[in-house]
């Protein structure tokens, strides 16, 4: 099983997410303050992540339910979940991603 929490900064809220795989289908849980988040996740709990997730971004279920959901656009939790299904089935390394921002 694959775990990551998302601190999305000034909205305040703390998503966690865990991506289990089963063959070629991925179980994701996710869990978060946010309603636009929670109906996102009530449309993503199980994708076959060869042809849903893994894909050319605009083609990706994750991005289509998230701009269905009306997730804010900077939002970064349909990132990590793509980034934890593909450290779950092994597209990718658990490394850590990180942003900051300053303005003068």
């Amino acid at each position: 099983m694959t775990r990551a929490e998302v601190d999305a900064g000034s909205c305040g809220f703390i998503t966690r997410i865990s991506v289990e795989r089963h063959g070629k289908r991925v179980e994701i849980r996710i869990t978060s303050g946010c309603e636009k988040i929670k109906r996102f996740a009530e449309d993503v709990k199980s994708l076959d992540w060869t042809k849903e997730v893994l894909v050319g971004m605009c083609d990706s279920a994750i991005y289509q339910t998230a701009t269905r959901a009306r997730l804010h656009p900077g939002c970064p939790v349909p990132s990590a979940v793509i980034r934890a299904v593909e450290i779950e089935t092994g597209a990718a390394t658990p490394k850590q991603v990180r942003m900051e921002f300053e303005k003068d």
